[in-house]
């Protein structure tokens, strides 16, 4: 008997990682999708990637699109994010949030990658409940696009299943559902997603987004799994948890999960190399949990932009409390830095400290063919 396929649009927050979770116990595999439209903070995309592995999804692609989307809404231009006491405080009308758009491009997108994959089933979680204005989050705009993309790509309008299981529900009955289809895996897959606008990780308790997770949360009766990332201030939930943090630990966080601060290239018609050096990398062994140390060396040709050298080293700082293997450290952040800054060539360096009596060096390349320096690694 064939198997059967979904594709779902994983946005790394609450509800497209319950609709996965839903999805993995009505087909026998799931392909995630999700999208880098070059939104404000990268977090988003780091939880769909730790939700789509800790769900075992069949595969999982970030399609990058670039900044394509132009809006005044905040998670995708300069303008200040709206913060609200609670959800009696939130306004009425279309939410300053709103992308036109979004999902009109998402959903095109992810009809092609279903076409490519054979697939006929798409599932999205959208919600009316949270509706805000949102008009592509209404069931008239999913039926709709599911007649035009099956009559383009199939010539069919019924050839694309479009599911919504959350399209009707609160986000108390949202809670509560993915509790059945998580069962004894919820907090420990509900602790991976992110649904704050600003961008910090637990939630800032204030965007609209926030209010309505902590007052679904609430509702239903259950313990978020990510208010414990939460600092002191309160959230609409009304848990408060305590953490101390000095400003140091809110900048390398900012920096772990915020896109890098760059600026234009002063010579954008000119080839040379920028030379940067972070002597004091650390991080914890994977296996040991014992501290690493080394040095980070990142050289670039720069394309139209340049690396803002504070964002670059608290951005290095922020491996500190990882467990993250050698290797794994100097492909991330080569694969980073050519996201974000997009030189025309890039080279990083791990030249870590000898551990056991053995010294390792790392070399990653990205981009053109371009020639650097050589480099003499230290004798540490």
């Amino acid at each position: 008997m064939a198997q059967t396929e979904a594709l779902v649009i994983l946005s790394g927050g609450q509800d497209s990682t319950t609709c996965a979770a839903l999805a993995t116990q009505q087909f026998d595999r799931i392909h995630g999708l999700t999208f880098d439209y070059q939104q404000r903070h990268r977090i988003e995309l780091e939880s769909a990637q730790a939700v789509a592995q800790k769900l075992e999804l069949a595969s999982h692609e970030i399609v990058s699109v670039g900044p394509i989307l132009k809006s005044t809404s905040p998670l995708v231009s300069e303008t200040p994010l709206a913060e609200y006491e609670s959800a009696e405080a939130l306004p009425g009308g279309i939410e300053a949030t709103f992308i036109p758009g979004r999902n009109i491009l998402f959903l095109t997108l992810a009809a092609n990658r279903a076409a490519r994959l054979g697939i006929k089933d798409m599932v999205l979680g959208v919600c009316e409940t949270d509706f805000a204005g949102y008009w592509d989050c209404r069931q008239s705009f999913i039926n709709a696009m599911g007649v035009a993309l099956g009559e383009g790509m199939y010539g069919d309008g019924e050839a694309y299943r479009i599911h919504t299981p959350l399209i009707s529900l609160t986000k108390a009955e949202s809670v509560k559902l993915a509790q059945e289809a998580l069962g004894d895996r919820f907090e420990s897959v509900m602790e991976l997603t992110h649904t704050c606008y600003a961008g910090v990780k637990g939630g800032c308790g204030k965007c609209h987004a926030c209010i309505l997770r902590d007052r679904g949360f609430q509702e239903a009766g259950v313990a978020d799994p990510i208010w414990k990332y939460r600092g002191a201030n309160r959230g609409s939930s009304g848990t408060e948890i305590s953490e101390d943090r000095t400003y140091g630990d809110r900048a390398i966080e900012e920096a772990a999960h915020h896109r890098l601060e760059i600026w234009p290239n002063p010579s954008p018609n000119h080839d040379y190399i920028i030379h940067l050096e972070h002597p004091e990398f650390t991080a914890l062994c994977p296996r040991s949990g014992y501290p690493d140390f080394g040095t980070i060396v990142c050289d670039y040709f720069p394309g139209q932009s340049v690396l803002e050298l504070k964002a670059f080293k608290l951005y290095i700082n922020s491996f500190r409390q990882q467990r993250i293997s050698h290797e794994t450290v100097v492909n991330q952040v080569a694969d980073r830095l050519m996201a974000e800054v997009k030189p025309k060539a890039l080279r990083i360096i791990g030249d870590f400290t000898r551990r056991g009596g053995v010294k390792t060096v790392i070399t990653a390349y990205r981009g053109e063919d371009m020639s650097f320096p050589d480099y003499q690694p230290n004798l540490l």
